[in-house]
C-alpha cells in the first residue's frame, strides 16, 4: 500500500489558516477584552474547524480513483481497508470530543449548530462527484463563504454574544475580500496546470470577466469597511485597515498586467493574496484588543 504523507491530501494552507483568523475575528467582535474569553469554546472551535477540513480533504482522497493505485482490483475500482478509513475515523473522534466541551460550556445549541451545520455542509459539498462540474470552479465562493461570514459568525455565537448588523457589514468586506484572494490565486493553476484548468472559474467566463469580477469584489470589500468605520465611530483606531487596499490596488495591477499580455508574477500575486487578507483581519483584531 502506498504510504500516506500529508501532500496527498492537497491541503489549501491559505483557507485553513485564514479560518484561523476569522474565527479570532469573531472572538474579538464578541469581547475586545481577552481576558474574558471562553477560552475552552475558542479553542474548541477552531480544533473543530481543522479536523473538519482535514476530514473533508481525508474523504476526498479517498474518493479520488488514482490516489491509491497498487489496491486497484482488475476492474479499475479500488479495494479500500480497514487502514485507509482509520485517519477518518479519528478525525470524527476528534470532531465529537470538540462538540462535547462545546455542550458542556453550553453553546453548543440553537444558532451555533446552525453555523456548524452550514459550514459542515459547505465545505463537503465540493466532495460531491455528481455536482463537481458546478462545485469545482466554484471553489473559490464555497471557500470563501466558510470563511466568512460561517467561520466569523460562529466565533461571535460561541461566546455566547448575539450578532447585530456591523458583523454584516464586517463579514460583506471580509468575503469579499476572500474571493478577489481566491480569484487572484486561480490565475497560477489556469496558467501552470493545464490538468487543473477545468478546476477554476476561468475556462468558464474568461480572463477578462474573471479580472472584472475581481476589481469588483475588491471595491465592494473597502466600501463595506469604509460604511462599517463610519457607523461603528471606529475609522479613528481602525484606520490603517485602510492601508491594506494599497496591497489590494498592487494585486488589481499585477492582473491588469496578465490581460495585457504580460509576464505574470505569480509569486507576488500569492504573497499579495496572503499579505491583505491576513493584515485585514489582524490589523482588525489587534486594533479593536487595544483599544
Amino acid at each position: 500500500m502506498k504510504k500516506f504523507q500529508l501532500k496527498d491530501l492537497e491541503i489549501d494552507w491559505f483557507l485553513l489558516i485564514n479560518g484561523f483568523g476569522s474565527l479570532l475575528a469573531g472572538t474579538v467582535f464578541a469581547n475586545n477584552r481577552p481576558g474574558e474569553w471562553d477560552l475552552i469554546s475558542l479553542f474548541s472551535t477552531i480544533i473543530f474547524w481543522a479536523t473538519l477540513y482535514l476530514l473533508q480533504r481525508t474523504a476526498r482522497r479517498l474518493s479520488t480513483p488514482l490516489v491509491i493505485d497498487d489496491t486497484r482490483l482488475a476492474t479499475g475500482k479500488r479495494r479500500l481497508t480497514v487502514m485507509d478509513y482509520l485517519p477518518g475515523f479519528g478525525l470524527l473522534a476528534v470532531i465529537f470530543v470538540c462538540f462535547y466541551f462545546l455542550l458542556k460550556q453550553g453553546v453548543l445549541i440553537g444558532i451555533n449548530l446552525v453555523w456548524i451545520s452550514l459550514i459542515s455542509i459547505v465545505v463537503f459539498v465540493q466532495n460531491s462527484r455528481v455536482a463537481d462540474r458546478f462545485t469545482v470552479p466554484m471553489s473559490w465562493l464555497f471557500k470563501s463563504i466558510v470563511i466568512s461570514p460561517l467561520l466569523l459568525f460562529l466565533g461571535i455565537s460561541v461566546q455566547a454574544v448575539d450578532i447585530n448588523g456591523m458583523e454584516f457589514l464586517f463579514a460583506l468586506s471580509l468575503f469579499s475580500l476572500m474571493v478577489a484572494s481566491f480569484l487572484a490565486m486561480e490565475f497560477q493553476k489556469y496558467s501552470e496546470a493545464p490538468s487543473e484548468r477545468k478546476k477554476t472559474l476561468i475556462p468558464c467566463i474568461g480572463i477578462e470577466s474573471t479580472i472584472r469580477l475581481h476589481r469588483v469584489t475588491i471595491l465592494i470589500s473597502y466600501a463595506a469597511l469604509v460604511v462599517y468605520l463610519y457607523l461603528t465611530g471606529s475609522l479613528r483606531t481602525n484606520w490603517a485597515m485602510m492601508l491594506v487596499s494599497l496591497i489590494s490596488f498592487l494585486q488589481m495591477f499585477l492582473l491588469y498586467r496578465i490581460s495585457l499580455g504580460m509576464k505574470p508574477n505569480y509569486t507576488l500575486i500569492k504573497a499579495s493574496a496572503y499579505m491583505q487578507t491576513l493584515s485585514f483581519v489582524y490589523l482588525f483584531i489587534f486594533n479593536t484588543i487595544l483599544i
